[in-house]
């Protein structure tokens, strides 16, 4: 009968020379099965991003090349750059956010939100683009596709800040306006004028439209846009078109 000698142990021996082997071989053919993918991955055509696998939208004020641009397309989908085409983008004066989503094998998807721009105010030979509380986005030489804002008197001003005017009247009518204009997503009328709150002028067409004050306001540019839907020939005839007392019927004095 074996005895135990006090204080050793004794047991099975864990592992063998064929047991180390077979891990070893399954962690080989692992990481050769992974750099296999890899390589595919990088260098197959599946994975290439092109003009035509890039969805894009939101942009109205900045193109479409400007955004492949930031992307530097062609280029596999794990080397489109997330935070350099973000900065790039957000760095333009238009552009407030970007949201990029990558789809395997290949598909980019970028919204842009854009800066909600509202009007302009001319300032020296420029134009100040701003936003419907008045804050300055961005300077321009040209004013596009938004009314001009004229009337308000002010001494300077800081981009991303709310104009600081002299004419607070005429301040909070712009702003009523502009919120007025988008609200009836109305894109006809070209300037507004606050210089006297009281007697509100907008272009329209050839047209000067005397709106009077924001009373009624609403009901002033449902009536406008009745006026035009009726009588069409009046958008190309150059004139002055009084709609300031809803009270009474419109007048639309023409300019000989």
């Amino acid at each position: 009968m074996s005895k135990l000698n006090s204080g050793e142990f004794y047991g099975s021996q864990s592992g063998s020379p064929r047991n180390s082997l077979s891990t070893k071989f399954r962690l080989a053919a692992g990481a050769c099965f992974g750099s296999v993918a890899l390589a595919i991955i990088l260098f197959s055509p599946i994975f290439l991003v092109t003009a035509e696998s890039v969805t894009i939208v939101g942009i109205n004020n900045i193109s479409a090349d400007t955004v492949m641009q930031a992307l530097a397309v062609p280029q596999n989908i794990l080397f489109v750059p997330d935070q350099r085409v973000r900065d790039a983008l957000i760095a333009l004066d238009e552009v407030d956010s970007v949201v990029i989503q990558k789809r395997f094998p290949n598909i980019v998807e970028v919204q842009v939100y854009e800066k909600q721009l509202s009007g302009y105010v001319p300032y020296l030979q420029d134009y100040l683009c701003v936003d419907h509380e008045c804050r300055v986005r961005y300077i321009t030489d040209e004013a596009l596709g938004l009314p001009v804002i004229y009337g308000l008197r002010f001494d300077g001003f800081r981009l991303g800040e709310t104009l600081t005017v002299k004419n607070n009247a005429a301040f909070d009518t712009a702003i009523f306006m502009l919120k007025l204009l988008s609200k009836y997503d109305i894109d006809y009328i070209y300037s507004i004028d606050v210089a006297d709150s009281s007697n509100i002028i907008l272009g329209a067409y050839n047209m000067n439209v005397e709106f009077g004050a924001t009373k009624y306001a609403d009901e002033k540019l449902r009536t406008l846009n009745e006026i035009l839907d009726q009588l069409p020939d009046a958008r190309d005839m150059a004139g002055v078109l009084d709609i300031s007392n809803i009270k009474r019927h419109y007048i639309f004095k023409v300019l000989t």
